[in-house]
């Protein structure tokens, strides 16, 4: 039988640039919605990195300086399957 892949909600967070956060700890996947509805898919960011960005003090600063340069990452067109509607 085919395990059932657990589903993660989005988080709003306070930001200027970025309206929520998704992250799921199986593929270490952290998915970024923006303002304006553009969406960032970003790959093999560990858990400890999610919770910093969490408590960023600025989560757009955090997302520009620790993610974006360090992971690959990919614009998508929809939500994936992981994420909650």
């Amino acid at each position: 039988m085919a395990k059932k892949q657990r589903r993660t909600k989005l988080v709003p967070v306070n930001s200027t640039s970025i309206h929520h956060v998704g992250y799921d700890r199986d593929t270490q996947r952290l998915l970024l919605d923006y303002e304006g509805g553009r969406l960032y898919e970003y790959f093999d960011v560990p858990d400890e990195l999610y919770v910093r960005l969490l408590n960023a003090t600025s989560i757009g600063r955090f997302v520009n300086y620790a993610i974006k340069p360090h992971y690959h990452y990919k614009e998508i067109q929809r939500r994936p399957a992981w994420v909650e509607e």
